[in-house]
C-alpha cells in the first residue's frame, strides 16, 4: 500500500509551524518568561533584524537556552496540531 504525501500540505505546515520565529510566540514567550522585558521587546521589534536583537537580548539574560526549549516545544505542538487538523497521526516523541 503506498501513501500518496501532499508535499505542498507539508510545506505550508512547515511555514506555519517553523513562525517560531513570530513575534507572537515571542510575545508569548517574554509575558510568560520575562515579563520585566516586555517593552524592551516591543521596541526591538519596531526595527527590521528584531529576531536577532532579541536574541542577543536573551543571550544577555542568559536565557537563551530556556528561548530554545520554548520554541521547540511550541514547534511541535503546532506539528501535532497540524497532523490532526489533516488526518495524519503524530506519533510520540522519541524518548532520548
Amino acid at each position: 500500500m503506498s501513501v500518496r504525501v501532499d508535499m505542498k500540505a507539508i510545506q505550508d505546515a512547515c511555514d506555519w509551524v517553523c513562525a517560531g520565529e513570530d513575534a507572537g510566540l515571542v510575545f508569548r514567550f517574554v509575558d510568560e518568561q520575562m515579563p520585566q522585558s516586555i517593552e524592551q521587546v516591543e521596541r526591538i521589534f519596531r526595527k527590521s533584524g528584531a529576531y536577532k536583537r532579541f536574541k542577543g537580548l536573551l543571550d544577555a539574560a542568559d536565557r537563551l537556552d530556556q528561548w530554545h526549549a520554548y520554541e521547540q516545544t511550541a514547534t511541535e505542538q503546532g506539528l501535532a496540531q497540524w497532523c490532526v487538523e489533516n488526518g495524519f497521526v503524530p506519533s510520540p516523541p522519541a524518548a532520548d
